[in-house]
């Protein structure tokens, strides 16, 4: 009985062995295409039946770039120890720092910096472990408020003002009718977003006409006018996405122009190239000047921030603007407000964590170093795509900070609050003055403090942004004649 159950045994491991081998094919065809998304329910299963440090690297890689942080963690965690590659030390540092988790990320940019000491990206990764105070000192000045409209499995990003509301990126289905059953499909298009006059916002519509298509869309902008827009889109030939040499698929931006409320393209722009990729367009209020995003190789990292002129009515040959925005990681989705004020996000930079928002001016010394917004525009995960009014007090922008889902939010700025503390001092015999009423003035507003045992006193003030005011104190004591001193310290948050 024994004999014959041998085969049979052989057999049972044969078609196991043979099934792990068909599974870590097609999730390997499907890492080759960069189909992270596709490859990793089969990596999956390949890595929980068996040990494979081969199998355990491509599947952080999988993790990584459809941005699943807490599973990169994870398995990252496990890589850095068996394999010796400092590489996988900074994969591990960075999904750490995406997780909140700065004090042990930094102990592993340390040690990836022993081999490394030059990686400008661990340095500036590092910096941000040490600046996560400062980062987050500010955190009262914006109300940040996740958008009504944003669906449970949507993918939501890289708003756009247009007319009352807005247009974005999302792979919500094109189809009302079979939205209920099916939320989401495998491309993405552009959707108009309505906002009532009462604040309420109508469910999402797509954009009507050729602009939306079998191919995905991406990130757009428009004219003051709202006849034009550029957007985002995979490079085609027919059917076929076009792939450079390094098998990445290409994108291009084209031009679309409405009529009777459809837009329909009217050609690509003149400095796409099928050998790099071109997108996230943003124009001007002028129509003069538009940026775009571009791996091209002359590049300093990833992608960069590029600009073009209108001139002669044609786009002009394309220009970096260079290394002070641009680093040797990605700079991405940036916003012009004007032709000299430009938001952007990179994960090149001093941050959060992934990609952060930064502000730039264009002076006559050239772009100003970018300023972080800081917590809560940023977060550990990746913020991105933000457009704003022209006070810069309101606006919206992307982050998939809940649940890994990429999500539009709102934001408004709070007046900035100064924090006033005093002391108030007998100048003559220098001890502190107890119960004494005192009176501030600023803005034409009068706020009575009183002092404590120690003669200390606070007061916050509500100001307005760049305006400067004027401060009164009056304090009275009946029946006296003394000489105070009062000792002030002020801060701005």
């Amino acid at each position: 009985m024994i004999r014959k159950r041998k085969p049979y045994l052989l057999f049972v491991v044969l078609i196991f062995t043979s099934c792990l081998s068909v599974k870590q094919r097609t999730a390997d065809t499907y890492y080759e295409q960069n189909l992270y998304d596709k490859a990793i329910p089969y990596y999956q299963e390949v890595a929980n039946k068996k040990f494979n440090l081969d199998i355990l690297i491509k599947l952080a890689d999988c993790y990584r770039n459809v941005k699943n942080y807490p599973l990169s963690e994870q398995i990252y965690s496990k890589i850095v120890t068996s394999n010796s590659d400092p590489i996988y030390q900074f994969y591990y540092a960075e999904a750490l720092m995406q997780n909140g988790k700065y004090v042990e990320a930094r102990k592993w940019l340390n040690k990836f910096l022993v081999l490394n000491r030059a990686d400008s990206r661990a340095l500036n990764l590092l910096a941000s472990c040490d600046s996560i105070e400062m980062l987050y000192k500010d955190s009262l000045l914006f109300d940040v408020t996740r958008l009504p409209f944003n669906g449970i499995d949507e993918s939501n990003f890289s708003p756009e003002f247009f007319h009352s509301g807005i247009v974005y990126v999302s792979n919500r289905n094109i189809d009302a009718k079979s939205y209920k059953t099916n939320p989401v499909i495998d491309n993405y298009n552009l959707f108009y977003a309505q906002q009532t006059e009462l604040g309420h916002w109508m469910d999402p519509v797509p954009l009507r006409g050729t602009i939306n298509s079998i191919f995905n869309e991406g990130p757009c902008t428009f004219n003051t006018e709202f006849t034009k827009a550029y957007f985002t889109r995979n490079a085609n030939e027919g059917k076929k996405i076009i792939t450079n040499q390094q098998s990445e698929n290409v994108l291009e931006i084209f031009e679309a122009t409405t009529k009777d409320g459809e837009w329909n393209i009217s050609g690509p722009v003149s400095f796409n190239n099928n050998n790099y990729s071109v997108g996230h367009p943003s124009i001007s209020p002028s129509g003069n000047t538009m940026v775009f995003v571009s791996d091209m190789p002359w590049g300093y990292g990833g992608t960069d921030i590029y600009k073009v002129q209108w001139v002669n009515n044609t786009w002009s040959k394309p220009v970096s603007i260079g290394k002070t925005i641009n680093s040797s990681g990605n700079e991405m989705f940036p916003y012009l407000l004007t032709d000299s004020i430009l938001y952007f996000s990179s994960n090149g930079m001093i941050g959060v964590g992934g990609l952060d928002i930064y502000r730039t001016e264009l002076t006559a010394d050239g772009w100003t170093v970018p300023e972080n917004l800081g917590y809560p525009i940023n977060s550990p995960r990746d913020d991105f795509g933000l457009i704003c009014d022209n006070e810069e007090l309101s606006g919206y922008f992307s982050s998939n900070r809940q649940q890994g889902k990429d999500n539009i939010f709102s934001f408004k700025r709070n007046p900035p609050v100064l924090t006033l503390k005093g002391k108030l001092i007998d100048k003559s015999t220098n001890k502190s003055l107890k119960n004494i009423n005192i009176t501030l003035t600023a803005s034409s507003i009068d706020t009575v403090l009183t002092t404590d045992s120690e003669g200390n006193f606070s007061a916050q003030l509500k100001t307005i942004k760049n305006t400067n005011f004027v401060l009164r104190i009056k304090v009275i004591l009946q029946h006296q004649k003394r000489y105070l001193r009062l000792v002030i310290e002020n801060q701005q948050h």
